[in-house]
This record gives structure tokens, C-alpha cells and sequence, in this order.
């Protein structure tokens, strides 16, 4: 069964056995993962998991898992999961808005009226 499980599930169950404490449960999914040869695809997962180990005082264990994912910490980028299509569209939608809110002011071509000149209110008075 873990070999078919998506790795933003192993994440996500990574990450509320790290928040409430459940550090045994957390350090068994992973082990289960690495027997079925799956590899973390981001740090932050490898993150959590040394930390419990280190919490366990397995610290032999944390330096193999450090050592062995060592590559993610190297790569300049997370690596994390791909945004889905609808985040996607939603930052293009803040985006086009901010542009179009830019856009909103008076064009370069157009001068700006600031109000009468000194001479034209002289020539009232």
C-alpha cells in the first residue's frame, strides 16, 4: 500500500505527526516509505523527520537520513509539489488585477491638469 500512496499525503501525514508530537508514528511512515524505495522529493520532509529522530535521540539514525537526502539541502530551489491548476489561475488573476490597477492612472501621452496656473489666478483677482 505504501508504495501507491502520493507523496503530498505522506507529506501531509508527515507533518501532523510532527505537529502533535507523534514522533514514533511519523518515524514508522517514513521507515515504511524507505522500504518501498520511495525518496522525499523536498527537504522540509526530510527536516521533519531528523528532527524526530533527534527528539527519539536516535541521532546515528538522524545523520544517515541527513546524509542520505543530503542532495535536496545542495539544489538552490525546495523542489516542492507542482502548484495545481487553479492556484495557478488564481495568482495570474492577481496578477492581470495589479497590472490593470497600474494601468488605471493618467498615460504617460496625457498631460496632468494640477489646477490654475499663478497667472490665470492673478488675472481673476
Amino acid at each position: 500500500m505504501m508504495h501507491s500512496v502520493p507523496w503530498r499525503v505522506c507529506d501531509l501525514m508527515i507533518s501532523i505527526y510532527y505537529r502533535n508530537n507523534m514522533l514514533e508514528r511519523l518515524v514508522k511512515l517514513f521507515k515504511g516509505l524507505e522500504e518501498f524505495d520511495r525518496k522525499p522529493p523536498c527537504k522540509s520532509i526530510v527536516r521533519k523527520v531528523a528532527d524526530a529522530f533527534e527528539m527519539l535521540g536516535l541521532l546515528e539514525e538522524k545523520s544517515r537520513v541527513l546524509e542520505k537526502y543530503s542532495h535536496l539541502f545542495n539544489e538552490a530551489s525546495d523542489g516542492h509539489f507542482k502548484k495545481s491548476r487553479k492556484a495557478s489561475r488564481k495568482n495570474d488573476k492577481q496578477y492581470t488585477k495589479k497590472k490593470e490597477a497600474k494601468s488605471v492612472g493618467p498615460s504617460d501621452k496625457q498631460p496632468l491638469d494640477s489646477g490654475s496656473s499663478d497667472a490665470e489666478i492673478d488675472v481673476v483677482v
